[in-house]
């Protein structure tokens, strides 16, 4: 009896405890990637590379995780190849991005994004290191999936916003996802524009007379 009565509060608790990871774990996320945080690199997405947004949505319900959805569109854009082929490739053939990249008959050159400082370590550290060599030689380097992924969201914030290629760099190595880099970005710069905004707006009583 006393052993049933043990046995019953170790599964209370351990059900209490299961539920507590599960509600900090919803907290986490929820607090990492909102809803509209979402939309909106979906949006930018389909402006950035001219496709309808609900279109991203698809081919992100496809089975297309979100921070591998602009090599989606990066590569349809670069080899004229539908972006619906792609996504076969990748979700259902379950190819890697380099032997798309293959299939496609491009260059491992179109992932390199110019950038003015040494890279050392970090997430582009290795990245950095094979476009090194002379560019003759760039052809034959072979990119894991990670590493494109990084190349081409790098292509893609930082063409977006205009902003420096070093910059998103820093935000990656601090541990911030695509899409919180994204977002952060397209708060500060929304940030800056009103201000410039305000700044230009004429005071009144000093209009012209």
């Amino acid at each position: 009896m006393k052993s049933e009565k043990t046995i019953k509060i170790l599964m209370i608790c351990f059900l209490c405890f299961m539920f507590s990871i599960s509600v900090n774990a919803s907290v986490s996320v929820g607090m990492t990637v909102t809803d509209e945080g979402l939309k909106s690199f979906y949006f930018s997405i389909g402006q950035f590379y001219r496709v309808p947004e609900k279109e991203v949505v698809i081919i992100r319900e496809q089975g297309i995780p979100d921070d591998e959805l602009p090599v989606v569109f990066f590569l349809a854009m670069k080899s004229g190849v539908p972006y619906g082929q792609i996504v076969r490739w990748r979700v259902h053939n379950r190819w890697s991005w380099m032997k798309i990249v293959s299939k496609l008959r491009l260059s491992p050159e179109i992932f390199y994004v110019p950038i003015d400082v040494p890279i050392h370590g970090g997430y582009y550290g290795r990245i950095y290191g094979y476009y090194q060599q002379p560019r003759n030689k760039w052809k034959y380097i072979k990119l894991t999936d990670s590493e494109i992924i990084h190349c081409v969201n790098l292509h893609f914030i930082s063409g977006y916003y205009g902003y420096k290629p070093i910059e998103v760099i820093k935000m990656r190595d601090a541990g911030k996802n695509f899409v919180i880099i994204h977002n952060d970005i397209k708060v500060v710069k929304e940030k800056t524009k009103m201000k410039y905004i305000k700044h230009d707006k004429p005071r009144k009583g000093k209009g012209k007379h």
